[in-house]
Protein backbone atom coordinates (compact mmCIF):
# COMPACT_ATOMS: atom_id res chain seq x y z
CA UNK A 1 0.00 0.00 0.00
CA UNK A 2 2.81 2.37 0.82
CA UNK A 3 4.74 1.48 -2.16
CA UNK A 4 1.66 2.51 -4.53
CA UNK A 5 0.85 5.73 -3.00
CA UNK A 6 4.68 6.49 -3.44
CA UNK A 7 4.78 5.92 -7.18
CA UNK A 8 1.70 7.99 -7.32
CA UNK A 9 2.87 10.45 -6.26
CA UNK A 10 6.19 10.55 -7.76
CA UNK A 11 4.17 10.43 -11.38
CA UNK A 12 3.11 14.35 -10.82
CA UNK A 13 4.70 17.83 -9.78
CA UNK A 14 4.41 19.60 -7.03
CA UNK A 15 3.43 23.25 -7.03
CA UNK A 16 6.58 24.54 -6.31
CA UNK A 17 8.10 22.62 -9.49
CA UNK A 18 5.33 24.05 -11.42
CA UNK A 19 5.84 27.78 -10.23
CA UNK A 20 10.12 27.31 -10.82
CA UNK A 21 9.04 26.21 -14.81
CA UNK A 22 6.64 29.07 -15.07
CA UNK A 23 9.16 31.76 -13.45
CA UNK A 24 11.89 30.29 -16.11
CA UNK A 25 9.70 30.19 -18.97
CA UNK A 26 8.71 33.83 -18.37
CA UNK A 27 12.53 35.22 -18.08
CA UNK A 28 12.78 33.49 -21.71
CA UNK A 29 9.69 35.24 -22.48
CA UNK A 30 10.85 38.46 -21.36
CA UNK A 31 15.04 38.19 -22.85
CA UNK A 32 13.47 37.37 -25.73
CA UNK A 33 10.96 40.24 -26.14
CA UNK A 34 13.50 43.06 -25.22
CA UNK A 35 16.14 41.36 -27.67
CA UNK A 36 14.40 41.33 -30.97
CA UNK A 37 13.72 45.08 -31.01
CA UNK A 38 17.04 46.02 -30.79
CA UNK A 39 18.25 43.25 -32.95
CA UNK A 40 15.49 44.81 -35.50
CA UNK A 41 17.30 47.89 -34.61
CA UNK A 42 20.46 47.17 -35.34
CA UNK A 43 19.62 45.53 -38.94
CA UNK A 44 18.11 49.15 -39.86
CA UNK A 45 20.76 51.20 -38.69
CA UNK A 46 23.39 48.95 -40.76
CA UNK A 47 20.90 49.18 -43.73
CA UNK A 48 21.18 53.24 -43.31
CA UNK A 49 24.95 53.28 -42.75
CA UNK A 50 25.29 50.94 -45.85
CA UNK A 51 23.25 53.34 -48.20
CA UNK A 52 25.41 55.96 -46.94
CA UNK A 53 28.51 54.26 -47.47
CA UNK A 54 26.97 53.56 -51.14
CA UNK A 55 26.25 56.74 -52.15
CA UNK A 56 29.70 58.13 -50.78
CA UNK A 57 31.18 55.60 -52.95
CA UNK A 58 29.18 56.56 -56.14
CA UNK A 59 29.81 60.27 -55.52
CA UNK A 60 33.82 59.80 -55.33
CA UNK A 61 33.31 57.30 -58.46
CA UNK A 62 31.75 60.20 -60.02
CA UNK A 63 34.41 62.91 -58.78
CA UNK A 64 37.03 59.89 -60.90
CA UNK A 65 35.21 60.08 -64.23
CA UNK A 66 34.08 63.71 -64.62
CA UNK A 67 37.10 65.56 -63.63
CA UNK A 68 36.72 66.30 -59.90
CA UNK A 69 32.75 67.71 -60.67
CA UNK A 70 30.43 67.32 -57.78
CA UNK A 71 27.03 65.42 -59.26
CA UNK A 72 24.27 68.21 -59.24
CA UNK A 73 21.16 66.01 -59.80
CA UNK A 74 20.20 62.34 -59.46
CA UNK A 75 17.39 60.08 -59.58
CA UNK A 76 16.09 56.75 -60.50
CA UNK A 77 15.35 54.24 -63.24
CA UNK A 78 12.18 53.26 -62.92
CA UNK A 79 13.37 49.54 -63.28
CA UNK A 80 15.17 49.39 -60.94
CA UNK A 81 13.63 51.44 -58.03
CA UNK A 82 16.32 51.09 -55.43
CA UNK A 83 19.31 52.38 -57.57
CA UNK A 84 19.98 56.10 -57.43
CA UNK A 85 21.51 57.49 -60.34
CA UNK A 86 23.66 59.87 -59.40
CA UNK A 87 24.55 62.86 -62.59
CA UNK A 88 24.71 66.56 -63.61
CA UNK A 89 22.29 68.92 -63.63
CA UNK A 90 20.88 68.87 -68.21
CA UNK A 91 22.80 65.92 -68.53
CA UNK A 92 19.60 62.86 -67.82
CA UNK A 93 21.47 59.70 -67.82
CA UNK A 94 19.76 57.36 -70.39
CA UNK A 95 18.34 54.71 -69.04
CA UNK A 96 16.25 51.41 -69.61
CA UNK A 97 12.87 52.69 -69.11
CA UNK A 98 11.50 55.99 -68.35
CA UNK A 99 13.47 58.11 -65.93
CA UNK A 100 12.38 59.13 -62.51
CA UNK A 101 13.68 62.03 -60.96
CA UNK A 102 15.20 63.17 -57.74
CA UNK A 103 16.74 66.30 -56.54
CA UNK A 104 18.72 68.88 -59.02
CA UNK A 105 20.27 71.47 -57.35
CA UNK A 106 19.77 73.89 -60.29
CA UNK A 107 22.87 75.68 -61.87
CA UNK A 108 24.43 73.41 -64.34
CA UNK A 109 27.90 74.55 -63.91
CA UNK A 110 28.06 74.13 -59.78
CA UNK A 111 30.98 71.92 -58.59
CA UNK A 112 32.63 71.97 -61.85
CA UNK A 113 29.28 69.75 -63.31
CA UNK A 114 28.47 70.90 -66.75
CA UNK A 115 26.01 69.23 -68.90
CA UNK A 116 28.56 68.17 -71.82
CA UNK A 117 29.51 65.70 -68.29
CA UNK A 118 27.62 62.30 -70.09
CA UNK A 119 29.25 59.80 -67.32
CA UNK A 120 26.85 59.10 -64.07
CA UNK A 121 26.98 56.64 -61.71
CA UNK A 122 24.81 54.67 -59.11
CA UNK A 123 24.80 53.38 -55.81
CA UNK A 124 22.27 50.35 -54.75
CA UNK A 125 20.19 51.30 -51.85
CA UNK A 126 18.38 49.11 -49.34
CA UNK A 127 16.54 50.94 -46.79
CA UNK A 128 15.57 54.45 -48.40
CA UNK A 129 13.44 54.07 -51.44
CA UNK A 130 12.92 56.56 -53.86
CA UNK A 131 9.22 56.25 -53.11
CA UNK A 132 9.76 57.99 -49.80
CA UNK A 133 10.74 60.80 -51.40
CA UNK A 134 13.15 61.03 -48.67
CA UNK A 135 16.58 61.59 -49.84
CA UNK A 136 17.52 65.15 -50.26
CA UNK A 137 20.35 67.29 -52.13
CA UNK A 138 21.72 70.72 -50.25
CA UNK A 139 24.42 72.88 -51.05
CA UNK A 140 24.07 74.94 -47.82
CA UNK A 141 25.78 75.31 -44.30
CA UNK A 142 23.02 73.17 -42.05
CA UNK A 143 24.07 74.74 -38.69
CA UNK A 144 23.27 73.04 -35.63
CA UNK A 145 21.18 70.44 -37.63
CA UNK A 146 19.73 67.66 -35.13
CA UNK A 147 17.22 64.63 -35.36
CA UNK A 148 13.51 64.70 -35.53
CA UNK A 149 10.89 62.62 -34.94
CA UNK A 150 9.71 61.44 -38.74
CA UNK A 151 6.79 63.04 -40.73
CA UNK A 152 8.47 66.58 -41.58
CA UNK A 153 11.42 65.17 -43.65
CA UNK A 154 13.23 68.03 -45.72
CA UNK A 155 16.91 69.40 -47.56
CA UNK A 156 17.36 70.73 -43.44
CA UNK A 157 15.76 68.33 -41.51
CA UNK A 158 16.23 64.69 -41.01
CA UNK A 159 14.99 61.92 -39.28
CA UNK A 160 15.58 58.19 -39.26
CA UNK A 161 13.64 57.55 -42.61
CA UNK A 162 15.40 60.59 -44.17
CA UNK A 163 18.87 61.27 -45.69
CA UNK A 164 20.62 64.68 -46.58
CA UNK A 165 23.77 64.58 -49.22
CA UNK A 166 25.29 68.18 -48.41
CA UNK A 167 27.56 68.71 -51.00
CA UNK A 168 30.39 70.95 -50.48
CA UNK A 169 30.82 70.10 -46.76
CA UNK A 170 32.93 67.76 -44.72
CA UNK A 171 31.81 65.73 -41.63
CA UNK A 172 32.98 67.21 -38.03
CA UNK A 173 35.78 65.10 -36.76
CA UNK A 174 33.47 63.39 -34.06
CA UNK A 175 31.31 62.12 -37.56
CA UNK A 176 28.10 63.51 -36.21
CA UNK A 177 27.27 66.41 -37.91
CA UNK A 178 28.50 69.08 -40.86
CA UNK A 179 32.01 70.07 -40.37
CA UNK A 180 33.70 73.24 -42.70
CA UNK A 181 32.95 73.99 -46.64
CA UNK A 182 34.87 72.04 -48.76
CA UNK A 183 34.28 72.28 -52.64
CA UNK A 184 35.10 68.84 -53.15
CA UNK A 185 33.63 67.27 -49.98
CA UNK A 186 30.58 65.54 -49.57
CA UNK A 187 28.54 64.95 -46.28
CA UNK A 188 26.05 62.25 -46.23
CA UNK A 189 23.57 62.53 -43.19
CA UNK A 190 21.56 59.71 -41.68
CA UNK A 191 19.96 59.35 -38.22
CA UNK A 192 21.18 55.86 -36.55
CA UNK A 193 17.48 54.70 -34.60
CA UNK A 194 18.49 54.32 -30.68
CA UNK A 195 16.45 52.95 -27.70
CA UNK A 196 14.88 56.43 -26.93
CA UNK A 197 14.55 59.93 -28.09
CA UNK A 198 14.72 60.89 -32.02
CA UNK A 199 18.09 58.71 -32.41
CA UNK A 200 21.61 60.39 -33.37
CA UNK A 201 23.31 62.04 -36.45
CA UNK A 202 25.90 60.33 -37.92
CA UNK A 203 27.76 61.64 -41.01
CA UNK A 204 29.95 59.95 -43.89
CA UNK A 205 32.08 61.66 -45.81
CA UNK A 206 32.78 61.21 -49.27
Amino acid sequence: MKNAYKQKREAGFTIIEVLIVLAIAALILLIVFLAVPALQRNARNTQRKSDAANIGSAISNFEGNNSGALPTAYGYSDQDQVTMLLHCTGATPAVTGSYQAGTDLGAPNKFGCLTSNKNFDSAKLGYYKPADTKVFFNNAALGALGPSAPGSESNSNISTNSLIINLGYTCNSTNTGIGSASSRSVAILYVAESSTGDGNLQCVQS
